[in-house]
Order: structure tokens, then C-alpha cells, then sequence
């Protein structure tokens, strides 16, 4: 599973160069990083499933995900998604 996104460190939308999230127990997924200075201050993102046997490419459902990091005091920002599926 990866994070792929507008950020150089979540690939800039390559899911090649995406960001790995580690599993952890209770069924989640998570990665730490720290981003680049974006532009506008818009962080915009998808989760890809990547099979390792195969090679497919799963690429989330959906309109990109996105967070104003402006809006974070801290610039600290801790996400909790759930994977985005449109039947």
C-alpha cells in the first residue's frame, strides 16, 4: 500500500516513486513523512494498492483526497482514511 500525491515525497503522482505505508495491528496502515514547502499550502493525495505478485496497479476510487495544511498551527497533521470505493 502506498500514499502517491502532489508532493515530491509522495512521488509526485508517480505510484513508482509513492510513499509505503508500514501495517500495523488492528487492520491500519501508516507512513510518517515530512512534506515540502507546497505552494499553496494544499496537500492532495490517493492511496494505491500495488500487487506484488502481478504487478497491477489499484489506484484508490474518487476524487483526490486533500488538507489545507494552512489550516495546521502546528504543521502537524495526523490522517485517518478509510480506502474509497464506488460501486
Amino acid at each position: 500500500m502506498l500514499v502517491v500525491g502532489n508532493d515530491k515525497s509522495l512521488g509526485g503522482w508517480q505510484h513508482q516513486s509513492g510513499l509505503p505505508l508500514s501495517y500495523t495491528p488492528g487492520n491500519n496502515w501508516e507512513a510518517y513523512v515530512q512534506l515540502s514547502d507546497l505552494p499553496n499550502g494544499i496537500l492532495e493525495y490517493k492511496y494505491v494498492l500495488v500487487d506484488e505478485g502481478t504487478g497491477c496497479v489499484f489506484w484508490e476510487a474518487g476524487a483526490n483526497r486533500s488538507v489545507n495544511l494552512k489550516e495546521e498551527p502546528n504543521g502537524v497533521v495526523d490522517l485517518r482514511d478509510t480506502w474509497k470505493v464506488i460501486n
